[in-house]
């Protein structure tokens, strides 16, 4: 078969092969069509990454902090204003 032949079957081969209602040939994709890719599928591990935390965090904070109810009454508020800016102790010191 010479080298004329052999691409005029190779044409034909593919013009039947890509024809509306048949099987596509499979083609390689381009180095431009591989980054797309990459960088769909990074976005998509993103996303899902920060869904994930916050999921995470709002399970946290209902779990821990939604129960927490801080009131502030006046006379508390003149009480810790009126101690200015001593320094408050809380627990055992360790240091001294």
């Amino acid at each position: 078969m010479t080298i004329n032949a052999r691409n005029t079957l190779f044409y034909i081969k593919n013009r039947i092969s890509t024809a509306p209602g048949t099987r596509l040939v499979r083609r390689v994709a381009t180095d431009k069509e591989h980054q797309g890719m990459k960088d769909r599928k990074l976005a998509r591990e993103l996303i899902l990454i920060v869904i994930v935390k916050v999921i995470a965090i709002a399970a946290l904070w209902w779990a821990v902090v939604r129960d927490t109810n801080t009131t502030v009454t006046p006379q508390a508020m003149e009480a810790r204003i009126s101690q200015g800016a001593q320094p408050t102790s809380q627990g055992h010191p360790h240091d001294q």
